[in-house]
């Protein structure tokens, strides 16, 4: 029997979910003040105050942080309502850490990362599909993004799958090619939307001399001079445990998954090549950009 629909059904308040709780770690807890006033029937006009208070929003609460050996960040969160999970992995590399003649380089490694590793020579959407999740990516400006839901009995072949891609993806001359073309038609379809247009030359305006200036997706001019050299050189340097941020939201048992983290991503080593990543992580930044993404 299939598990889609069970999926499906529950996918967006995962996702939601956790999306929210990284926008949260990032920026931090914030407050808000609700006051709600009613009028009293022609009677009396006297005016009510039902509620003046300041509630603390703490979409952080139950949420476990664990840092491994290796640099990689856990964060976890056990929610029983509904029996899927969601696995997602968040690198710190986006279109910020790019310059003119790279741009949409960290956009077309997110594409290479779905074409399979040196274990698993397989489309990763196959192999996804296979375990009845929903999955999918996205590229930002200071991130890029891999998520997965799936029934809980998944939770350690989405771990499995997602270290394997960390340290094996495969990235050769043929599928590049393949995929350069992917994106390049993308972008073309990107020029069909008013809004894309607009933000582009709003960004660029605001951020002229800065990598937030440049398009998320990158240059059609950029993307087909990109060399396999070039896009294998990003991926070691960004696509390790000291550079990301593992999310498990959802029903399974937290102590038990930490142990098949550990054991999974555990052995995976930290990025070796810190001149090139350090300086790409730490690019000075002018405050905080719109969040436009660029989607598989």
């Amino acid at each position: 029997m299939s598990v889609l629909p069970k999926v499906h059904r529950y996918r967006f308040r995962l996702l939601l979910l956790t999306l929210s709780l990284m926008t949260v770690l990032l920026l931090g807890d914030g407050f808000f003040d609700t006051q709600i006033t009613t009028s009293s029937s022609s009677l009396d006009s006297q005016k009510i105050t039902v509620s003046q208070k300041k509630e603390r929003i703490s979409l952080t609460e139950h949420v476990q942080k664990t840092l491994l050996d290796n640099g990689l960040t856990v964060l976890s969160r056990e929610i029983h309502s509904s029996p899927v999970v969601s696995v997602q992995v968040w690198y710190k590399v986006g279109s910020r850490n790019e310059e003119p003649g790279l741009n949409g380089i960290a956009h077309q490694l997110e594409h290479m990362m779905f074409k399979g590793t040196k274990n698993r020579p397989i489309q990763f959407g196959r192999l996804l599909s296979a375990l009845g999740s929903d999955s999918n990516a996205f590229t930002s400006y200071d991130q890029t993004a891999y998520y997965n839901t799936a029934e809980r009995d998944k939770l350690t072949a989405l771990l499995t799958l997602e270290a394997d891609r960390m340290e094996n993806a495969r990235i050769d001359p043929t599928e590049l090619q393949s995929e350069k073309r992917v994106v390049i038609s993308e972008l073309q379809g990107y020029e069909n939307s008013p809004d894309y247009r607009l933000n582009r030359a709003v960004m660029k305006a605001a951020f002229s001399n800065h990598a937030y200036g440049l398009p998320i997706g990158g240059t059609q001019a950029d993307v087909q001079r990109f060399d396999l050299e070039q896009v294998q050189k990003y991926y070691r340097n960004f696509y390790s445990p000291d550079n990301a941020v593992l999310v498990i939201v959802g029903d399974f048992q937290t102590e038990p998954t930490l142990e098949a983290v550990k054991e999974i991503f555990g052995k995976i080593p930290k990025n070796q090549n810190s001149e090139v990543s350090q300086r790409g992580r730490h690019m000075p930044t002018e405050g905080n950009p719109p969040a436009a993404v660029a989607r598989l």
